[in-house]
């Protein structure tokens, strides 16, 4: 089995076991989901130790569920509505989509 088949493996693992049920579009898929809090300088945007708080949405899915995701489309985490505003494959069978919620 070569690389590629062995990294689709583990990808397809990861997401199983670490994932949860989520809806794009509508339509349900298995993702891994992070929101997790950052402080950043208001002026600037960059990461500070003080300054304002916020989060940074995103959810991993394999690339072969959402073959063709769309920026501006609604995705749906325990009830709670996003949007997609990137939309990152990292070429080894995972997308990352940058979320924002509504």
């Amino acid at each position: 089995m070569g690389f590629s088949n062995q990294t689709g493996l583990v990808n397809a693992s990861v997401i199983r076991i670490f994932g949860r049920l989520v809806t794009i579009d509508g339509t349900s898929v298995t993702g891994m989901f992070d929101n997790q809090y950052r402080t950043v300088d208001p002026l600037n945007g960059l990461a500070l130790e003080v300054g304002h708080s916020t989060t940074d949405p995103v959810l991993w899915v394999r690339t072969d569920d959402v073959p063709d995701p769309t920026v501006g489309v609604t995705v749906s985490v325990d009830g709670i509505d996003y949007v997609i505003r990137d939309i990152e494959p990292d070429g080894t069978g995972i997308t990352r989509l940058v979320l924002e919620a509504q």
